[in-house]
């Protein structure tokens, strides 16, 4: 009996062992052992404080003058003017005026036609003069010292158009010239009943955008006036007397290069008088940089042990909403849109390096990051 009892004294001891191992199996998965010995599944490298990043404060501001005009009927927009032109036509050669006449897409669809219009201020009337417009004669004639308007319909209108103004040799007096002197010389494109204006933006000024201003002096007999920029409304009323309309870059989709204004009304005529546009741009643009030091094992295990390198930062307060950049060693890395509270976002061994590593905060909102952590995690 007693060696009975021996043995289950055995198995007793031999299944607590057998548990240990098994707690001690998992406590290793969980927290492997790094090159160096000790918990490694997430490896502080350094805290710091940051303070405010991004646009704030002072503004610039440009101004646009639209003038003074009617929304609900018909729209002139000038595409080409010269004060004068000279043409001739001779044995020894000719002068003529080509134009490469560039029509926005945004005028497609209320289009009505092109007129052109001059007055022959002096000729001697020895050939004719000819206008082409996309390569087809919209007029050819011995014209007389008056004023003329030549008509080109839409359906002979594109986005990219030429026009060539030249006129013909004398004919049987060949040691003459024909010559013609042209003044007050314009290319105006009708279309309506929108009011459309195209301003164009770049990628710093979009960065620095705080907002836009479009003021007037507005009465008319409609319903409503609307106001869009890129398709989306930013304003509908019936204005009376002085009106500021404001809007911001979350209340407008602006975007690098052109951009467009529609002023419009269903019913009804409104007249604007002293229109403007004016755009502020920010200009204190402040970017912070940190540094954090990264030595040879710590960068072995970004490069060769799985880790991920992630960078902690607590946005205190938005003061401007916008995108927020984050370059480490001068890379550009992925940051969500961030929000109040911690955000996280990564790097990898390809943007850090071993040594002294870099990070700059900027952007074109404006944040107030109170701390900044950076660790290696598994």
């Amino acid at each position: 009996m007693r060696q009975l009892k021996g043995v289950e004294d055995f198995i007793y001891v031999l299944a607590v062992a057998l548990i240990l191992i098994l707690v001690f199996a998992a406590i290793s998965a969980l927290w492997p052992v790094g090159p160096g010995g000790g918990v490694v599944g997430n490896v502080s490298i350094a805290e710091f404080s940051l303070g405010g990043v991004g646009y704030s404060g002072d503004y610039e501001a440009s101004s646009i003058t639209l003038g003074s005009f009617s929304v609900g009927e018909t729209q002139t927009e000038n595409l080409r003017t010269a004060p004068q032109l000279s043409l001739s036509s001779s044995l020894l050669g000719s002068k003529k005026e080509t134009f490469s006449i560039n029509v926005l897409s945004a005028y497609q669809d209320s289009l009505r036609d092109v007129l052109i219009s001059f007055d022959v201020f002096e000729t001697n009337q020895y050939g004719d003069l000819v206008v082409k417009w996309n390569g087809n004669e919209f007029y050819r004639g011995r014209a007389s010292p008056r004023d003329y308007s030549i008509v080109i319909d839409k359906s002979s209108v594109k986005s990219m158009n030429t026009l060539e103004i030249y006129c013909d040799g004398p004919g049987l007096i060949f040691w003459a010239s024909t010559v013609y002197t042209l003044r007050n010389f314009n290319v105006d494109l009708e279309y309506g009943p929108s009011k459309i204006f195209a301003f164009t933006l770049s990628q710093g000024e979009i960065e620095a955008w705080d907002r836009g201003e479009v003021s007037f002096y507005g009465f008319g007999t409609g319903d409503k006036l609307t106001l869009e920029v890129n398709d989306v409304e930013i304003y509908e009323q019936a204005p009376s007397g002085s009106t500021t309309i404001t809007f911001n870059y979350t209340s407008a989709p602006l975007r690098v290069g052109q951009n467009l204004l529609t002023i419009k009304t269903d019913t009804g005529v409104f007249t604007l008088q002293n229109a403007v546009f004016k755009i502020f741009l920010l200009t204190n643009l402040v970017a912070k940089q940190r540094t954090f030091e990264l030595d040879s094992d710590q960068y072995a295990r970004l490069a060769e042990q799985g880790y991920a390198g992630v960078i902690e930062f607590k946005v205190d307060s938005i003061e401007r909403s916008g995108v927020l950049d984050v370059e480490l060693n001068r890379n550009d890395l992925a940051v969500p849109l961030p929000r109040t509270g911690w955000n996280n976002i990564t790097f990898t061994d390809a943007e850090a390096s071993i040594g002294t590593n870099t990070l700059e905060f900027s952007g074109n909102g404006y944040w107030d990051i109170s701390e900044v952590k950076v660790r290696l995690e598994k």
